[in-house]
């Protein structure tokens, strides 16, 4: 069969058949398109992040190709593509005007710097977790819970882009890629505060030596945000209230390792206090 026989065999068609067949060839053609680039993506454990943000992108943009592709066979080419997207940013407009703020989010997401795959951020309703995939309507979260020090539940949360818009966006590991994170010990008026000071400061020094936190780096980043406060080594502070005597440990650490530094930390204080007899617990926390 030859080109002049398959034209005849188009022009004997019925135009929506016709359509039919040109859609199927155009989707085809795209996800054709797609699984070959996938494939030249070969998965290791060094670049497994990037393969996925490069899926992600992919698969936004064959849905936008299959969408282009649809309306220039179904419409006859793209003239009257501004009356139909007027006709529908009207519509969407008055009855979900949502889904457009979503749909405007998704071009926020892409073109400002506001967060990328894998990023841990806070977003909406004091929502906390780390960044798995963008969308043109949502983009989805793994759900970390803050009362257990941002272990992740398990759970995936789809947000709508309009977040970005509507609510304060909090991202915690971009930038300068530390958090400040505080363990207060309570103990009682005639304990030794003095002595569970320097407990306390060595049990954080030597998290830190043990971490490989570059705070020389981070405060070269500070600097370049103008954030004026120095980045200092661990500090301890004494605060009294209600009988009991507040001692607590603020260091800097990795925003995924705020519970694992806790524990640790909280590990050499708790056995630094055993060897001393000069520090009482409070009996009720």
């Amino acid at each position: 069969m030859d080109i002049n026989e398959i034209h005849q065999w188009f022009s004997g068609m019925p135009s929506w058949a016709e359509n039919i067949i040109l859609s199927l060839i155009a989707v085809v053609v795209v996800l054709v398109v797609k699984r070959l680039l996938l494939a030249m993506v070969r998965p290791t454990e060094e670049d497994i992040k990037f393969r996925f943000v490069i899926e992600n992108g992919l698969s936004i943009t064959s849905s936008v190709a299959i969408i282009l592709a649809m309306v220039f066979i179904w419409l006859d080419g793209f003239k009257p593509l501004f009356t139909v997207l007027g006709l529908i940013a009207a519509g969407l407009t008055i009855s979900s005007k949502e889904v457009v703020m979503s749909f405007l989010g998704f071009f926020a997401l892409v073109t400002r710097d506001h967060f990328g795959i894998g990023d841990r951020v806070c977003v909406g309703d004091n929502i906390w977790g780390d960044v798995t995939g963008k969308g043109i309507l949502f983009f989805t979260v793994l759900e970390i819970s803050q009362d257990i020090q941002g272990q992740s539940t398990g759970r995936l949360i789809r947000v709508p882009n309009m977040v970005v818009f509507t609510h304060p966006v909090i991202n915690a590991t971009k930038g300068f890629d530390a958090v400040w994170h505080e363990i207060p010990i309570r103990v009682t008026p005639d304990s030794d505060w003095r002595e569970l000071k320097t407990i306390m400061r060595h049990a954080a020094d030597d998290w830190l030596e043990r971490s490989h936190l570059d705070l020389d780096k981070l405060q070269r980043k500070m600097q370049r945000a103008q954030v004026t406060f120095r980045v200092r080594r661990p500090g301890v502070y004494v605060s009294v209230g209600n009988g009991t005597i507040n001692v607590t440990v603020r260091y800097l650490c990795p925003a995924r390792q705020r519970r694992d530094s806790e524990h640790e930390i909280t590990e050499q204080i708790l056995a630094g206090i055993e060897e001393n007899a000069n520090i009482r617990l409070l009996g009720e926390y």
